[in-house]
């Protein structure tokens, strides 16, 4: 199109020069500028369109700022189609070599008619009908052309042709709209997430909820940030059976007996804008003072989200890493995202800080965490006097309970082994349903390993195996004292076969720095003092240390 229009611009040279007037012919005489100069007005023509069609919308719609705002991201698809037009206007004026034969108020009308037409176009509300007008009876009259517009019949992009390029866009934008839907349509048959539009403050809460984050983040950087060599996303890197080599009765000055804050379930309850199954990624991590790391509860990229459905909405939790200590304040980070059809239509579900204060409270909790898109469900809970135990090398010793799933879950109990716990106090280590069963030689991966555990009480381990029909084939329990430090093995008859593990029992660490600081003592230096808990066992007075 462009190419046929420069060509009959060049063809046509001679008949336009003899039917211009004698001003007209030395502004033809124009024509030998070079390309250069017809580029830099062009580019000047471009710029004047961009900056004079926000106060046109004003000025002949008769709107103000905000709502210039609101109406352009919705009329004609936003600012980008609009550029495209622009764009578009300016390659045809280049190529047919319009610019040069024009003088400066040619042009200026010649703008100002082109900003009418596209603005028109764009908004739907027809303000200016060039070439013809509406007459008080109603019938439709030929409008008065300017002059300088009827002369340039050839390489002009002309109403008409505006006009049929708007409705073959429009053609093409609707039949896009029609194979996005399709192609949704495709995808959530076969398992995809389908995301509605937005509604009209949704994104304003997204964008709340990420200040907010980033605010957040930026205080914690300022505190904790490079210049105490921390880094926001690191993760802590501190084991869960770091005093479990130690010897009985001889436990280290930096490993403590205390409280800890337990995450059982972490569930998506309502959501607003979007069509389940969900595919979320993200992370859900808490940030103690242990080490003011994150310690991850969840934590998925993208190519490795996980699907909700509304009846199970449950995220399947891989941690924490270690016990969270909850001496002091414990933060929940909430970073969530909705998976889309592809990276630049994903929507955020949730950016949000929950603040744990360490209340002394040690019952089952639960908390709702939402804006106005999601809400999202924490049960949790407080042990008092609580160590850390790691489940490792859970394998089959006989049979195979395992053809056709299984379920493996841990709860802190009281001494009391007839103690009822509910399915809400339950740590789920291991659960079948939420994907393939990864075991090699016998022994079965675990999803998730920690769990805290009250010292004066019990560790009760709950292990149940899946009928073809997903019910319950058969289920053991094992009941198992904590221990300061060391390992233990057990076994779980399951049914007619047995299952073996071993639980890796740990202190806690209350600081870093006095990891940190064993094994780096100046000789010089006065010894730091021992922990209180160490001091009191012993019978030392404080003012015996310095």
């Amino acid at each position: 199109m462009e190419g046929e229009a420069k060509g009959g611009s060049v063809e046509s040279g001679s008949r336009k020069r003899d039917k211009l007037d004698s001003d007209g012919a030395k502004r033809g005489s124009s024509r030998t500028r070079n390309t250069g100069s017809i580029m830099y007005k062009s580019l000047r023509l471009k710029q004047a369109l961009e900056s004079k069609i926000g106060r046109t919308i004003e000025k002949e719609i008769g709107l103000k700022q905000t709502e210039r705002d609101s109406i352009i991201p919705v009329v004609g698809q936003g600012r980008r189609r609009l550029k495209d037009h622009i764009e578009e206007f300016a390659v045809a004026l280049k190529t047919s070599l319009l610019l040069p034969e024009m003088d400066e108020g040619e042009q200026k009308q010649f703008v100002e008619a082109k900003i009418q037409e596209f603005v028109s176009d764009l908004s739907g509300l027809r303000m200016e009908k060039i070439g013809k007008e509406e007459d008080e009876g109603g019938e439709m009259q030929e409008a008065e052309v300017p002059e300088f517009i009827r002369g340039f019949k050839v390489g002009v992009p002309r109403a008409e042709d505006c006009l049929e390029r708007s409705r073959k866009a429009r053609l093409q934008t609707a039949e896009k709209e029609f194979l996005e839907r399709h192609r949704n349509c495709k995808a959530e048959v076969e398992g995809a997430v389908v995301i509605e539009e937005e509604g009209p403050g949704d994104h304003l809460v997204t964008e709340i909820d990420e200040e907010s984050f980033a605010g957040y983040r930026e205080g914690w950087e300022i505190t904790w940030g490079n210049g105490h060599g921390h880094s926001f996303e690191n993760l802590t890197l501190l084991s869960s059976m770091l005093f479990t080599h130690c010897t009985p009765g001889c436990i280290p000055i930096d490993a403590v007996v205390g409280r800890t804050f337990q995450v059982y379930s972490v569930r998506i309850t309502e959501t607003k804008g979007f069509k389940w199954p969900l595919k979320v990624y993200g992370v859900v991590a808490a940030r103690d003072e242990v080490d003011r790391h994150r310690n991850p509860l969840f934590l998925r990229s993208r190519e490795d989200c996980q699907i909700l459905y509304k009846e199970d909405s449950f995220l399947h939790l891989t941690g924490p890493c270690r016990a969270i200590v909850s001496h002091e304040p414990v933060d929940i980070e909430i970073q969530l995202r909705v998976k889309g059809a592809k990276r630049s239509v994903d929507r955020p579900l949730m950016s949000h800080v929950f603040t744990f204060k360490g209340e002394y409270l040690h019952h089952l909790r639960s908390s709702l965490v939402n804006n106005r898109i999601c809400t999202i469900e924490l049960s949790y809970q407080q042990l008092k006097e609580s160590i850390q135990a790691t489940l490792f090398g859970v394998r089959l010793a006989e049979s195979s309970p395992f053809d056709f799933g299984v379920r493996l879950v841990c709860s802190s109990l009281s001494q009391d082994p007839k103690e009822v716990v509910g399915s809400e106090l339950e740590v789920v280590l291991f659960d079948s349903k939420y994907g393939e069963m990864p075991m090699d030689n016998g022994y079965l991966n675990l999803s998730r390993q920690v769990v805290s555990v009250e010292l004066k009480g019990l560790l009760r381990v709950h292990i149940q195996t899946y009928t073809p029909s997903g019910g319950i084939a058969a289920c053991g329990v094992v009941f198992i004292t904590p221990k300061t430090c060391n390992t233990s093995h057990h076994r779980c008859v399951v049914g007619d076969s047995s299952v073996e593990f071993t639980v890796a029992w740990s202190l806690l660490v209350e600081d870093e720095m006095l990891v940190l600081m064993n094994g780096c003592v100046d000789p010089y230096e006065v010894l730091p003092r021992m922990h209180p808990d160490v001091e009191k066992l012993l019978g030392l007075p404080e003012s015996s240390w310095g």
